[in-house]
Protein backbone atom coordinates (compact mmCIF):
# COMPACT_ATOMS: atom_id res chain seq x y z
CA UNK A 1 0.00 0.00 0.00
CA UNK A 2 0.97 3.42 -0.88
CA UNK A 3 0.28 6.68 0.57
CA UNK A 4 1.31 9.83 -0.41
CA UNK A 5 0.50 12.62 2.18
CA UNK A 6 1.24 16.08 0.13
CA UNK A 7 3.94 18.63 2.17
CA UNK A 8 1.80 21.53 0.85
CA UNK A 9 -0.88 20.98 3.49
CA UNK A 10 0.70 18.94 6.08
CA UNK A 11 -1.78 16.10 5.16
CA UNK A 12 -2.18 12.88 7.27
CA UNK A 13 -3.17 9.24 7.28
CA UNK A 14 -4.51 7.98 10.69
CA UNK A 15 -5.02 4.10 11.37
CA UNK A 16 -6.76 3.02 14.50
CA UNK A 17 -4.82 2.46 17.71
CA UNK A 18 -3.61 -0.53 18.41
CA UNK A 19 -2.26 -1.77 21.68
CA UNK A 20 1.07 -2.93 20.05
CA UNK A 21 1.81 0.26 19.42
CA UNK A 22 1.70 0.90 23.08
CA UNK A 23 4.54 -0.44 24.50
CA UNK A 24 8.22 -1.69 24.08
CA UNK A 25 10.02 -2.97 22.13
CA UNK A 26 9.36 -1.54 19.59
CA UNK A 27 10.30 -1.30 15.87
CA UNK A 28 9.40 1.58 13.35
CA UNK A 29 10.42 2.24 10.00
CA UNK A 30 9.46 3.83 6.93
CA UNK A 31 10.85 5.75 3.81
CA UNK A 32 10.47 9.72 3.68
CA UNK A 33 11.60 12.15 1.10
CA UNK A 34 13.06 14.91 3.29
CA UNK A 35 12.24 18.65 2.17
CA UNK A 36 12.54 22.05 3.99
CA UNK A 37 10.27 21.59 6.52
CA UNK A 38 11.26 22.34 10.21
CA UNK A 39 9.17 19.54 12.38
CA UNK A 40 6.83 17.92 9.91
CA UNK A 41 5.58 14.31 11.37
CA UNK A 42 6.44 11.70 9.66
CA UNK A 43 5.30 8.71 11.68
CA UNK A 44 4.33 8.96 15.09
CA UNK A 45 1.56 7.63 18.04
CA UNK A 46 1.92 11.30 19.65
CA UNK A 47 -1.46 12.80 20.26
CA UNK A 48 -2.04 16.29 22.03
CA UNK A 49 0.17 17.69 24.97
CA UNK A 50 -1.12 14.62 27.45
CA UNK A 51 -1.21 11.35 24.95
CA UNK A 52 2.35 10.93 23.77
CA UNK A 53 4.64 7.81 22.97
CA UNK A 54 6.78 8.32 20.07
CA UNK A 55 7.40 9.95 17.00
CA UNK A 56 9.64 10.58 14.01
CA UNK A 57 10.11 13.90 12.63
CA UNK A 58 12.16 16.64 10.54
CA UNK A 59 14.39 18.56 12.74
CA UNK A 60 15.15 21.64 13.52
CA UNK A 61 16.08 22.93 10.27
CA UNK A 62 14.82 20.55 6.56
CA UNK A 63 18.81 18.55 7.20
CA UNK A 64 18.57 16.34 9.90
CA UNK A 65 15.90 13.51 11.43
CA UNK A 66 14.80 12.60 14.79
CA UNK A 67 12.93 10.29 16.61
CA UNK A 68 11.10 11.48 19.99
CA UNK A 69 9.78 9.52 23.34
CA UNK A 70 7.63 10.09 26.20
CA UNK A 71 7.53 7.15 29.17
CA UNK A 72 4.23 10.17 30.69
CA UNK A 73 2.41 10.88 27.91
CA UNK A 74 3.12 14.76 28.16
CA UNK A 75 7.04 15.44 28.32
CA UNK A 76 9.53 14.61 25.42
CA UNK A 77 12.00 12.50 27.10
CA UNK A 78 14.22 12.12 24.54
CA UNK A 79 15.15 12.74 21.37
CA UNK A 80 17.60 10.87 18.92
CA UNK A 81 18.67 13.60 16.10
CA UNK A 82 20.30 12.20 12.92
CA UNK A 83 24.36 13.06 12.61
CA UNK A 84 23.56 12.44 8.74
CA UNK A 85 22.43 15.37 6.61
CA UNK A 86 19.58 14.58 4.91
CA UNK A 87 19.34 16.40 1.23
CA UNK A 88 16.20 17.64 -0.07
CA UNK A 89 13.92 15.42 -2.44
CA UNK A 90 16.23 12.19 -1.72
CA UNK A 91 14.32 9.32 0.10
CA UNK A 92 15.93 7.80 3.18
CA UNK A 93 15.30 4.63 4.78
CA UNK A 94 14.44 6.00 8.55
CA UNK A 95 13.96 3.49 11.23
CA UNK A 96 14.04 3.54 15.32
CA UNK A 97 14.35 1.01 17.60
CA UNK A 98 13.46 1.42 21.21
CA UNK A 99 13.71 -1.42 23.91
CA UNK A 100 13.00 0.31 26.98
CA UNK A 101 16.30 1.37 27.65
CA UNK A 102 17.97 2.35 24.04
CA UNK A 103 16.89 4.54 21.69
CA UNK A 104 18.34 3.90 18.53
CA UNK A 105 18.15 5.87 15.02
CA UNK A 106 19.00 4.29 11.79
CA UNK A 107 19.39 5.99 8.72
CA UNK A 108 19.69 4.05 5.36
CA UNK A 109 20.27 0.16 7.24
CA UNK A 110 23.64 2.69 9.32
CA UNK A 111 23.21 3.63 13.16
CA UNK A 112 23.21 7.06 12.98
CA UNK A 113 21.72 7.89 16.83
CA UNK A 114 21.43 6.83 20.09
CA UNK A 115 20.12 8.03 23.36
CA UNK A 116 19.40 5.67 26.80
CA UNK A 117 16.03 6.40 28.04
CA UNK A 118 15.34 4.30 30.60
CA UNK A 119 11.63 3.56 31.76
CA UNK A 120 9.48 2.59 28.62
CA UNK A 121 7.10 4.22 26.64
CA UNK A 122 3.95 5.66 27.19
CA UNK A 123 0.71 3.87 26.80
CA UNK A 124 -0.85 6.60 24.66
CA UNK A 125 -3.97 5.78 23.22
CA UNK A 126 -3.16 7.84 20.29
CA UNK A 127 -3.82 6.62 16.15
CA UNK A 128 -1.11 5.67 14.51
CA UNK A 129 0.04 8.51 12.21
CA UNK A 130 1.55 8.53 8.97
CA UNK A 131 2.48 12.34 7.95
CA UNK A 132 1.04 15.25 9.39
Amino acid sequence: MAIRCNDANGSSADFNNAASLRTDPITAMHWVNNYADTGRTFLSVWDGSTNRAWRTSAATGPTNMRTRLSTDGANQLSTSSSTTIANDGTWYHMAFMYDGTDNEFWLNGVLDATSVDAGGLFASTADLSIGG
